[in-house]
C-alpha cells in the first residue's frame, strides 16, 4: 500500500523539490483552506473535523519522523480520511434537513390563505 502513496517520497524529490518544502506548502494549503472555511466547518461536526486534523497530523508526525513505520503512517492517514468522509455525510445530512425543514417551513406560509392571516 506504501508503495501507491509516495508522491512526496518519490515523485516531488525527483523533481527536484526537497520533500520538507513539498510538505510545508500541502500543511500552508491546508490551514489556508480550514481558514477560509472556518464558519462552515465549525456549522459541522466539528469534534470529527478536529479528529480528522488530527489523524493526518500524527500521520504526518510518524512520515517524518519515522522513517519505516508505514502502518502507522498509513493506519493515520486512513483514519483521517474515513473521519473526514463521516463529517462531510454527517454535514451534508444536518444542511439537507435544515434546508428540508425550510423549505417546508415556506410551503406551510405559502399554503395559508391571505383570509387566515387576517384573523
Amino acid at each position: 500500500m506504501q508503495n501507491t502513496f509516495m508522491l512526496h517520497e518519490q515523485a516531488i524529490p525527483k523533481a527536484g523539490i526537497p520533500e520538507t518544502l513539498f510538505l510545508a506548502v500541502l500543511g500552508a494549503a491546508m490551514v489556508s483552506v480550514v481558514l477560509r472555511y472556518r464558519s462552515t466547518i465549525f456549522a459541522g461536526p466539528v469534534a470529527l473535523a478536529v479528529a480528522a486534523g488530527a489523524a493526518f497530523a500524527v500521520a504526518l508526525a510518524a512520515d517524518l519522523v519515522m522513517d519505516q513505520n508505514f502502518y502507522l503512517e498509513d493506519g493515520f492517514k486512513f483514519v483521517g480520511i474515513w473521519t473526514w468522509a463521516g463529517f462531510l455525510v454527517m454535514f451534508s445530512r444536518q444542511t439537507i434537513l435544515r434546508d428540508a425543514e425550510g423549505a417546508m417551513s415556506l410551503q406551510d406560509d405559502a399554503d395559508r390563505s391571505p383570509s387566515d392571516s387576517m384573523r
